[in-house]
């Protein structure tokens, strides 16, 4: 087995007790001490246990996968250098992400900072994610939301081990909705327009909810557009539309319906795959919001259900859906999740599977798959059925998620379900 592997394997080992801790906080034994707790010392043992495995990653394992950091440090070098994204070189983010990423590295492009960074962003969406919990629901749904947040493996284990960028979205994405829900809806048109600036068209989906759940619609959209415009002024200048989509030539370890019934599929695609995906998010929001429009102003529970059945649709049906991801509504499945446990306890077992299986079947992609296929050795095999594991439980999350959404169509004023 090479060095390598055995570096895989340590930090799967990782995911697997943290995994087998979310389901002991939840027992009776230690969830009645925890429940006592506030949100501070939930925050110091996020930033502990993300700084030791960050030393353990990259001082002591030296993981050898970095998922985007590489392009991530070219991006911050050419903004040192003066050059403007989409004119002088292509990505697959807004026109300000390299600048954001210079202001978080401080302008080196360090990768360990850069992971802090992104690392700090998470922290943020926790602490959010927990201030919008805090306004309706339950002590019981708020301390295991706290729990699953701290301790889940898909959460650290992608920011850190991989230095993913979706944080960014998810924090930009929770105090969006926090701005409409508050009736701060300029902030809130703002915010949307702050956010496709600097993350991915995929935030498309947090806006569209954050839109409809506004209180003044007009004044929502206006600020969008004017933050738009206002942040692309400089290409507006030179004539330039900065389309994130571009064609893609590598079999993404994706996670979703294709990959399990084609697990070696041709290794192309391009990704406007977003437009119809999106496309069945707006429909279903307008679906949902149009029996609603009578009701009074919408509450976090019916908010939540929107985001995670688009978010899961996407995740389920998009041909690239990878692992990452699922970041930018972990918030929500969180909360989702914490709701589902204080009411049936078993269901910390299904988070704690989905998250094992999910980054088993990250770590080891690459190694076991990418090369031969999932049916070239026994790893390639036990690989996927991580991946057919996974899609299971986003498929029973997702049809529980649209059973409590059809229910009564409550999810815009309802509490949740039991």
């Amino acid at each position: 087995m090479s060095n390598q592997v055995i570096q895989e394997m340590a930090v799967f080992v990782s995911c697997g007790i943290s995994a087998l801790l979310i389901v002991l906080a939840a027992q009776d034994f230690l969830f009645r001490h925890l429940i006592r707790l506030n949100l501070r010392p939930f925050v110091l043992a996020f930033l502990i246990l993300r700084l030791l495995a960050i030393v353990a990653i990259y001082g002591v394992y030296h993981f050898q996968h970095h998922g985007d950091l590489g392009p991530f440090s070219g991006y911050v070098q050419a903004v040192s250098q003066g050059k403007l994204a989409y004119v002088d070189y292509v990505i697959d983010y807004g026109v300000l992400f390299p600048h954001l990423l210079w202001l978080g590295t401080l302008g080196t492009g360090n990768i360990v900072l850069m992971v802090l960074f992104f690392t700090l962003c998470d922290c943020l969406a926790f602490v959010v994610g927990d201030r919008l919990l805090s306004r309706d629901r339950s002590s019981q749904a708020i301390t295991l939301y706290r729990i699953l947040y701290v301790l889940c493996p898909l959460s650290w284990f992608i920011v850190v081990g991989f230095g993913q960028e979706e944080p960014i979205l998810a924090l930009l994405g929770e105090l969006t909705l926090f701005a409409s829900l508050a009736s701060l809806d300029v902030w809130g048109g703002i915010l949307v327009g702050v956010a496709l600036a600097v993350t991915k068209s995929m935030f498309g989906v947090y806006a569209y909810v954050a839109w409809l759940v506004s209180r003044r619609k007009v004044a929502f959209l206006a600020a969008a557009i004017v933050t738009t415009v206002l942040l692309h002024y400089a290409y507006v200048l030179r004539g330039v539309i900065p389309l994130p989509f571009r064609e893609y030539h590598n079999s993404p370890p994706s996670v979703n319906i294709w990959t399990v019934l084609f697990p070696n599929p041709p290794g192309s695609a391009i990704s406007f795959w977003l437009f119809p995906v999106l496309l069945l998010a707006v429909v279903l929001c307008s679906l949902v919001y149009a029996h609603q429009q009578f009701k009074p102003k919408a509450t976090l529970e019916g908010v939540s259900i929107l985001i995670l059945a688009n978010f899961l649709a996407f995740m389920l049906f998009s041909p690239k859906s990878l692992q990452p991801y699922r970041l930018v509504f972990i918030p929500f499945l969180f909360m989702y999740m914490a709701s589902r446990i204080a009411s049936q306890r078993s269901f910390v077992y299904l988070v704690a599977l989905y998250s094992l299986s999910l980054s088993m079947h990250y770590t080891f992609w690459e190694d076991w798959v990418y090369q031969y296929g999932y049916f070239a050795s026994i790893q390639g095999v036990l690989v996927y059925l991580m991946l057919c594991m996974a899609v299971a439980v986003e498929v029973f999350i997702f049809v529980d998620v649209l059973r409590r959404l059809i229910s009564g169509m409550r999810g815009f004023t309802g509490r949740w379900a039991s």
